[in-house]
């Protein structure tokens, strides 16, 4: 913790130093104390644009950086790079008057490339391309100027996950959908984002004779907030001078088998806390996959954790 109070000291000494104004956020990003804060904002002046710097307190790295017209930073203007906790460059690419214009590209946590998209006047244009972790395409979408895309999407297997096309934000035309091991899961026909007819197939192929939308979010199969109460346990060795809590937020996914993978953190407290966040979500009870046009797909979750100490 000393680190930290000392990296928030350097932080306030140089603002005083050169006038720069600072602003203090907890973990979810809203203002706060600096006693509780999880990111420090810098604003100063810049020729004549305005440059913001965010900081992760904790891990003392970069979460972002970027141009604004005005010193309120209500306008982008610029190039901008956002970062993931572990220093590694998340999304980056370039804002005119507060629209994305050109590439962005963006960035799994250890590094690996997720996606590339190019911005014409904040629109997407031409084509887009993503990838896995593990490297796997997850998607190729075609973007033209009538506001049309053709998509097609994968598993992390390599198996086809669904195609179609869309028309002004919605569905139009007929749209497929696969399970994991590559049979179809459903054929649907879509008017201008408006579902005109609908079959489902089983993972082996045989038509459903329900059709009824069962798309459902991930969901442990036991309570959560009760195993996170029954399982978070404080560090033995650890104690807080100022408050009595501590908050670690994580991202993990639930895969098409119910299982906890990829986790990972995403405001950190202390080394302490979070390995023990991570260790009691990775241990996590199997969950119900996420269901999305009638087949079992990978979900992603945002958890913020919080650690009590005893009277």
């Amino acid at each position: 913790m000393k680190s930290v109070l000392t990296f928030v000291f350097c932080i306030s000494f140089m603002l005083a130093a050169s006038q720069q104004t600072n602003t203090y956020y907890d973990y979810r990003w809203k203002e706060c104390e600096v006693a509780n804060a999880r990111f420090v904002s810098v604003v100063e002046a810049a020729d004549s644009l305005w440059i913001r710097t965010d900081y992760y307190i904790r891990e003392k790295k970069l979460q972002m950086k970027g141009y604004y017209k005005d010193k309120q930073c209500k306008i982008r203007h610029g190039y901008f790079t956002y970062y993931h906790s572990n220093g590694n460059i998340e999304n980056k690419g370039q804002f005119v008057d507060n629209k994305k214009q050109g590439v962005w590209l963006r960035y799994h946590y250890d590094g690996i490339r997720h996606d590339s998209v190019n911005y014409v006047n904040d629109r997407k244009r031409g084509l887009k391309l993503a990838w896995f972790q593990n490297g796997v395409m997850s998607d190729s979408s075609t973007y033209d100027l009538e506001g049309k895309i053709d998509v097609t999407n994968w598993f992390d297997n390599g198996q086809l996950s669904s195609t179609g096309k869309v028309y002004h934000n919605k569905e139009n035309g007929k749209w497929q959908y696969f399970h994991r091991n590559g049979r179809m899961s459903a054929e649907e026909l879509y008017e201008v984002g408006k579902l005109i007819s609908r079959v489902y197939y089983d993972e082996e192929g045989k038509v459903q004779s329900d059709t009824t939308n069962r798309d459902s979010k991930a969901e442990c199969t036991k309570d959560w907030e009760h195993y996170l109460a029954g399982n978070l346990e404080f560090p033995p060795n650890a104690k807080f001078v100022n408050g009595d809590q501590a908050v670690v937020v994580v991202d993990f996914s639930v895969d098409e088998e119910g299982k906890v993978g990829e986790v990972t953190v995403y405001s950190s407290f202390h080394k302490l806390f979070d390995d023990l966040a991570v260790e009691v979500v990775k241990k996590s009870p199997l969950w119900k996959p996420a269901i999305d046009h009638n087949r079992r797909i990978k979900a992603y979750r945002r958890q913020p954790m919080t650690f009590i100490q005893d009277e």
